[in-house]
């Protein structure tokens, strides 16, 4: 009996994975994963209010319309208009009608459709069965959750950074010398301009040739020491806040740098990373779950592989065997 890792057949490729983005397997569980059909087949025939279409003796209701329609705004993140909603009625239409030339034809008989059928029908279940009757036993106190945080409290520490800005005037890598003095003597000129006074902003946006950042007056918003190259890096640190540097040479150019603010090392309380612990907690213990689920299921269904993909041998019925 195998009883490793789980590795069955939920929604994207696998129990495990399923169990760990569970809040996204819900979505697709009760929106945009079930490969709904385009009909709504009822056992019993609707009553006629319900009915939006009838094809032979097929019928497309007014619920399985509704399912489309939100399948499409899970999707889309709004509700289709009316004009889109005629359509996709529409399209509802077509595809029963192709179906049913389909069946007509025996298409659906085909034992590749068959197996490709039963595939679809067993993700669905297994996701439903996880969602309905597995997942609502797992839980994660305010303990817990409080617990794992004294324990992992390097997780929460945030390094010391910087707020900085820039101007950068740029160095062609294969640049002359007098090229390089060139650009050299315009950074020195900027400079002198914002220690005479100008805004730091308004010389940016005109003179910076960092196209990423010139249109935000330079912002490089908050890093920390590892976060830029070395003489970037180490020239905002040392700078105490609103100071400007003179410029400073990197592969790239020189940067004229202002520092806005320093933040020093600090832990993040527990009010701010308690649904990141919470989060976590949940994969481990529907993880868990998972697995001791399958092997109790593994037992219940007498489990038999062969763990090569090669088919099982036939019981000879021998006792021995």
């Amino acid at each position: 009996m195998h009883t490793g890792e789980v590795k069955t057949y939920l929604c994207f490729g696998n129990f495990t994975s399923s169990v760990l983005i569970y809040s996204m397997c819900i979505v697709f569980i009760l929106g945009m994963a079930f490969p709904v059909p385009a009909e709504n087949i009822h056992k019993t025939e609707p009553s006629a209010h319900e009915i939006v279409a009838r094809i032979g003796d097929r019928t497309i209701t007014r619920e399985a319309v509704d399912l489309r329609i939100h399948q499409i705004s899970q999707k889309r993140r709004n509700k289709p208009t009316p004009d889109e909603i005629e359509k996709i009625i529409d399209q509802m239409v077509e595809q029963t009608l192709f179906a049913e030339e389909a069946r007509s034809l025996g298409l659906d008989k085909d034992p590749k459709v068959q197996l490709l059928l039963q595939e679809t029908v067993d993700k669905m279940l297994a996701n439903l069965y996880v969602y309905r009757h597995l997942m609502p036993k797992v839980q994660v106190s305010e303990k817990e959750v409080a617990a794992y945080y004294q324990t992992h409290q390097k997780q929460w520490i945030d390094p010391e950074a910087v707020h900085a800005r820039h101007i950068l005037l740029r160095v062609q890598r294969k640049a002359a010398a007098d090229e390089i003095q060139a650009v050299e003597a315009r950074a020195l000129e900027v400079y002198q301009r914002l220690k005479n006074g100008e805004d730091f902003i308004v010389l940016a946006n005109r003179y910076s040739q960092d196209t990423g950042t010139k249109d935000q007056g330079g912002d490089l918003g908050f890093f920390t020491r590892k976060g830029k190259v070395g003489p970037i890096s180490d020239t905002a640190f040392a700078l105490k806040d609103n100071e400007i540097s003179e410029p400073v040479r990197s592969s790239v150019g020189y940067h004229i740098l202002q520092t806005l603010e320093h933040r020093p090392q600090q832990t993040r309380p527990l009010e701010a990373v308690s649904g990141e612990i919470r989060t976590h907690l949940l994969r481990e213990k529907r993880l868990q779950a998972a697995q001791e689920e399958r092997k109790l299921l593994e037992k219940k269904y007498h489990l038999e592989m062969t763990g090569s993909g090669q088919p099982l041998k036939e019981d000879d019925g021998d006792p021995d065997h």
